[in-house]
């Protein structure tokens, strides 16, 4: 099994809205470890992780399916 976030526990599968803007292969990661360091285009790629922010309100990031990660745990 690959270690990718399509694999994970901690990835969840992006929603309609989400894949509109973001891309088909995109979802979020609920992991802990991961935290805000800056802005990046609005597209990624299948294998990559994108942060935004909203005018200092909020702050949020996307990942490929593909993305690999050291803090991956197996889905139950």
């Amino acid at each position: 099994m690959k270690k990718t976030c399509s694999n994970c526990r901690w990835w969840r599968e992006g929603n309609e809205s989400d894949k509109a803007y973001h891309g088909q292969d995109s979802g979020d990661c609920a992991c802990p470890k991961f935290r805000y360091v800056g802005n990046i285009e609005h597209v990624i790629n299948s294998d990559e992780l994108g942060y935004w922010d909203t005018e200092s309100y909020s702050a949020g990031f996307v990942t490929g399916k593909e993305f690999g990660c050291v803090h991956f745990q197996k889905k139950a």
